[in-house]
């Protein structure tokens, strides 16, 4: 089965919207999972790094300048932030004081041209949108509606805010309803289903997956294991692809090795 997922932040990003794409792979292996999205290299201060999930990505092309050129500032230091700066200041002042959406303009017009078509051909069993951005996912909802697609609306953390006393505050609470309700299938954490949307929203948890937030149980992880064994190094939570966890692994088994007659370290992973 195939999925298509449209997003302004694609794999291979090494931002934390690429890492989701990634546990849903990881949760889904009998799910492709292709992308509609812009190039990290061009619209990314990060680039291109971290993750490559299975699929097709397709890029809609060459971004706005003034998205090229905040890109190049925000990644440059020194002298060349400066000169990138000094490019880029009409840009974001006729932004900001014109209250314009450049970026999201353009991708949302090139959005319009090519997934009609995309979704038409048949070759996709849903199409998959995440927020923010809002004004995406309803253009998104709209389209999937035109050509009979099933809209998947995926949430990786709760898209709100939170008061002193803990309460859960969403944002754009109204979009976020009909977006769930017209959703056939609710994508989103275990954690911010319990914690927030179930108590935030009228969700029919029939229509909820979840996928990996980070952890799982201790005890299922123990399973098995002797207590014997000696002292345990834990991780816990996601091991992104650009975190060297290979090289520490190597290293603690040649530690291991250079103390034949003492207990060995064992290093557990939890999570993904």
């Amino acid at each position: 089965m195939k999925i298509l997922v449209v997003t302004m932040e694609p794999p291979p990003t090494s931002s934390g919207l690429g890492t989701l794409w990634g546990k849903l792979a990881g949760s889904s292996p009998d799910v492709i999972f292709d992308f509609y999205g812009p190039s990290p290299r061009m619209t990314s201060p990060l680039g291109e790094a971290g993750l490559n999930v299975p699929g097709t990505r397709y890029d809609p092309g060459l971004p706005p300048l003034s998205r090229l050129l905040a890109v190049r500032r925000n990644a440059s230091a020194g002298i060349q932030k400066a000169l990138w700066s000094l490019l880029y200041a009409p840009f974001y002042l006729i932004q900001r004081f014109g209250k314009k959406d450049v970026y999201g303009d353009w991708f949302e017009r090139r959005m319009h041209k090519e997934l009609p078509r995309m979704l038409s051909a048949g070759s996709y069993a849903s199409v998959l949108v995440h927020v923010p951005p809002f004004r995406i996912a309803e253009q998104v909802l709209r389209m999937a509606s035109d050509t009979q697609i099933p809209f998947v609306y995926a949430v990786g953390d709760p898209i709100g805010y939170r008061d002193e006393k803990g309460e859960f505050f969403p944002e754009h609470p109204a979009i976020q309803q009909k977006l769930i309700d017209s959703s056939a299938i609710f994508v989103t954490t275990e954690q911010t289903f319990n914690r927030y949307y179930s108590k935030a929203f009228e969700v029919d948890r029939r229509k909820v997956i979840f996928f990996s937030d980070c952890f799982i149980d201790a005890s299922e992880q123990q399973k098995g294991q002797s207590k014997e064994q000696g002292a345990v190094i834990m991780h816990w939570g996601m091991v992104s692809p650009w975190r060297p966890i290979k090289t520490f692994a190597e290293a603690l088994a040649s530690w291991n090795r250079s103390r034949p007659d003492a207990d060995a370290f064992a290093l557990h992973m939890v999570g993904r």
